[in-house]
Order: structure tokens, then sequence, then C-alpha cells
């Protein structure tokens, strides 16, 4: 479900993958506080219409909330802390629309990567993507990237899936810079039997000739 947060003069489009109508506004805020690490030690309340609080222990379905509605978030009266709060940053690259702010998970492959160029910084956007799908480095810090650094202008990345745990690198990324272009080359394992969830049969979803024809009979 996707909601837009709206704070002072402040909009936040954000999706939700796991949650659902059943949820009670005591829930979303939890969801919420997820998103916005900053009203993690808030006190805070929703509205709908930016004046009357929303009762923690009804569900979103009482309230007949529904994807794409805009939910106000309000500070406490005379709670300067919250009236302060600068919300922190959209999750998910795609969910930027600002270009003033960018996600906290780019502010941790910064704050890790330490990046020196626009190259370093075109690498730690393709491998937030690859963060973002799924994908979790070969090592044991997802953020420190200086490890597949092997010059100022190339990259080996090694990734696995969180689908593939058994399996341990799944495929690798050579990020390299020639003059004004970046190239990336990807090689992927074989789709092993661990790895059967990301495998399909293509016989499944393919007629043959011959049953094309028999069909037409």
């Amino acid at each position: 479900m996707k909601f837009r947060f709206k704070f002072n003069s402040q909009t936040y489009s954000i999706t939700f993958d796991d949650i659902n109508d059943e949820l009670t506004i005591f829930e979303l805020k939890n969801q919420i506080k997820k998103r916005f690490l900053s009203l993690r030690k808030s006190n805070f309340h929703l509205s709908l219409n930016g004046i009357n609080t929303l009762d923690e222990d009804k569900t979103m379905l009482e309230y007949n909330l529904l994807s794409r509605d805009t939910i106000h978030i309000l500070n406490e009266i005379n709670n300067e802390s919250i009236s302060s709060l600068s919300l922190d940053q959209p999750l998910t690259l795609d969910e930027v629309r600002d270009h003033h702010k960018y996600p906290l998970l780019m502010h941790r492959l910064m704050e890790y990567s330490h990046p020196q160029d626009d190259f370093d910084f075109i690498v730690l956007a393709i491998h937030e993507l690859m963060l973002e799908s799924g994908f979790q480095m070969d090592t044991e810090n997802d953020y420190d990237l200086t490890i597949a650094k092997k010059s100022s202008t190339f990259y080996v990345i090694r990734y696995r899936h969180k689908l593939c745990e058994e399996e341990r690198i799944r495929c690798s990324l050579a990020i390299m810079k020639t003059d004004s272009l970046v190239t990336i080359d990807g090689v992927v394992n074989s789709i092993s039997q661990a790895c059967g969830k990301l495998s399909f049969n293509i016989a499944n979803y393919l007629y043959t000739q011959k049953e094309v024809t028999n069909n037409e009979i």
C-alpha cells in the first residue's frame, strides 16, 4: 500500500509492502517509525484532515484508509522537539522526489565507502539498487565498497540473493570507467537447486507447434 504523509509543509510518498487494512493505527505508526528514524523517539499522532487525530486502537479498515490516501503527522501540543522535526529521507531511490534529499541507505553507503568522485557515486547508486532488489554483498558489511574498489576506475562487486541463502555467490558486477563512459559487465551463476524459487520451466508458458495444430483442429 502506498500513502502520502504530510508533515508541516512537506509531503512524502511511501510504499509499504508488508501492511494490510487489518493493522491498527498504533501498528501503522510503528511502520512509519521504521521509515522515518527521527520519529522513533517522538510521540506523534496521525490524522486524515490535519486536525482530528486517529484512535490508535482502531484499524485502518475502520477508518477506510485506502492506498494513496494522505495521512497527516501531527506533533503533540507544546512539544518543541517534534515541531522542529526534520523527517528522514525516503527508503528507496524510486521514492526520492526532492533533489535536496537522498535515501538513508545512500547516506550509510557514503559513510562506509567514502566516495571521492562522480564515478564512485555512480557505483554507490548502482549498488543501492542491487540492495533494494534483495541482493547482499558477499562480505559482512553491505555498505563498505572499499573492498570492491580495485582501482580509481574499476570495481568488482560480488553478490548473493536473499532467496538463495544456500548458494554463496549468485552474481558479480564489474564496473569500469573509460574516459567519460561507465561500463557494467555482469556474470550470473547457473541456477542451482538451492535457487529453485528463481527458476521457471519455459515449457509451462509456451505451446509447441504440435499442440497449436491439435488445438486448431
